[in-house]
């Protein structure tokens, strides 16, 4: 049939309607909705990671801040332990502890020998007597030596830091009742037949006076001492150890 035609009334003019086909391979047009689902994850995504940073810098804030306690800690207390620190010495239970004029070093007698410590526990000597036994001992003034004397009335000097025996003297026959470094070149020795002897430790002389001391009775054993500002105490336990122990003030 011809494009226009005609009916009773006239002719009739081409169509205005066109009758569009379609292409082929084309897709429905979606990209409207794609990209509002872009926009709305991309927003997602960002508060996401929003909430993730402020997590972060709490947690680093928290770990930061001092922790709160349930009670304000107590302070290190500086009272002694109950039995003190034991000190290493030498073989067998000691019998009599004493400290230093000068506070800074502790003796303990022992049947052999004695032990000599500086007062934070470090052992510098050793004064060992072979084939003896130790009587008594005493220190001199400075601490830096000590006197020992056994049953046969031998007294003997010793250097506190090295252990070196350094002068012996025989002081008779009788026991040895006490003992003493008057001064740095004078030791006294009394016996308990009441004689007394002066020891000039320079010369090695030894000037003997008699009926001056009446017998001196045995010093009691000693198992307790303590430094001259009473802040520091060595003492004897049931087993004859030595024990250093700091007295709280």
């Amino acid at each position: 049939m011809d494009a226009t035609e005609q009916d009773k009334t006239g002719p009739v003019r081409a169509s205005s309607r066109a009758i569009e086909l379609p292409r082929a391979g084309r897709k429905p047009r979606d990209w409207k909705r794609l990209a509002v689902a872009g926009v709305a994850g991309a927003s997602v995504l960002a508060i996401a990671i929003a909430l993730l940073a402020r997590n972060v810098r709490q947690g680093d804030a928290a770990d930061a801040a001092p922790v709160p306690s349930a009670a304000p800690a107590a302070a290190e207390s500086t009272a002694p332990a109950a039995d003190g620190v034991a000190l290493v010495g030498g073989v067998g239970p000691a019998r009599s502890v004493s400290i230093s004029p000068a506070g800074d070093r502790v003796l303990a007698i022992r049947d052999r020998g004695v032990d000599v410590w500086r007062i934070d526990g470090s052992r510098t000597a050793w004064l060992g007597v072979d084939g003896d036994r130790v009587d008594g001992a005493a220190w001199s003034p400075a601490g830096d030596r000590v006197l020992l004397w056994g049953p046969d009335g031998t007294v003997r000097l010793w250097n506190a830091d090295t252990g070196a025996m350094v002068q012996t003297v025989q002081a008779g026959m009788g026991f040895v009742a006490s003992a003493e470094l008057v001064d740095a070149d004078h030791a006294v020795i009394v016996s308990t037949d009441g004689v007394r002897r002066t020891w000039d430790l320079r010369s090695g002389n030894v000037r003997v006076e008699r009926g001056i001391d009446k017998a001196a009775p045995s010093k009691p054993v000693q198992i307790d001492a303590l430094t001259p500002d009473g802040q520091i105490r060595a003492h004897l336990d049931a087993n004859g150890g030595v024990r250093l122990s700091r007295i709280a003030i």
